[in-house]
């Protein structure tokens, strides 16, 4: 999911393909060509790029410049799957049939993801006051909201060869909304790996290179039959995950 047709050049074709399609549609219901192509077109292109732009917001990210450069963008913003951003566009379109319900609905979509920005700015200054106290330092690390909870967040770090994940980071509310970072001993760690002989052996197959360019702060598992990657964004030092690869050597 979210290959070339979340990419810049995949929307332009394939806003070109809606508005055909639409067009035949009119043609089909009203036996007459109302609407010219390029208005349809627009329409469609703007649409297409909304959901790229919203899928951009989450975690997952796009991979915007297929096919020439395969690498994935995220603003870790919101969660995947936002049950707030699905309720406000639900509404717009149930009560869309008036355009100040539509306007609305977006407007309240604006604020939300206006919000979700201010509460990540601030969880990512606590979380920064705290890695600044590390050794080995953080070299790269990971802010992401839970489901549904604009004042819980969670971060994976990378600090020397060891990925750790924090738990939740929430926000005090009589503290006045300051977010409060577990300390280092709490956190969940396990080695990356990713320098090991075999993980390295492993990683010049096709499907491990995918995998490698889509997951953000992966690490390994070696195992008496291969080796397993996992995608620490999302796989919170777990050995396996829906976010996982299993290298065995019948494939090596």
């Amino acid at each position: 999911h979210r290959g070339i047709t979340h990419s810049v050049l995949g929307v332009l074709i394939e806003a070109a393909f809606l508005a055909g399609i639409i067009l035949l549609g009119e043609h089909w219901l009203t036996k007459a060509r109302r609407t010219p192509y390029s208005r349809l077109y627009l329409l469609s292109l703007a649409g297409l790029s909304s959901h790229l732009l919203l899928d951009y917001t989450n975690s997952y990210g796009i991979p915007p410049f297929l096919p020439m450069s395969a690498g994935w963008f995220a603003g870790d913003l919101v969660f995947i799957i936002d049950p707030w951003i699905w309720a406000m566009l639900l509404a717009g379109l149930c009560l869309g049939q008036r355009p100040r319900n539509a306007q609305r609905s977006l407007a309240a979509l604006g604020l939300y993801l206006l919000m979700m920005l201010a509460f990540r700015s601030l969880a990512l200054n606590a979380l920064k006051q705290e890695l600044a106290l590390w050794k080995p330092p953080a070299t790269e690390w990971i802010l992401s909201p839970s489901p549904a909870g604009p004042l819980r967040w969670r971060a994976a770090v990378l600090a020397g060869d060891n990925l750790y994940w924090s738990g939740p980071i929430r926000a005090a509310l009589d503290r006045g909304m300051k977010f409060q970072v577990p300390p280092r001993e709490q956190w969940k760690s396990r080695p990356q790996r990713l320098k090991d002989p075999a993980v390295l052996a492993a990683s010049r197959l096709p499907e491990a290179r995918a995998f490698l360019r889509f997951a953000r702060l992966p690490y390994a598992l070696i195992r008496s039959n291969g080796v397993t990657l996992l995608d620490g964004r999302y796989i919170e030092g777990a050995e396996s995950g829906w976010a996982s690869l299993d290298l065995t050597r019948p494939h090596q």
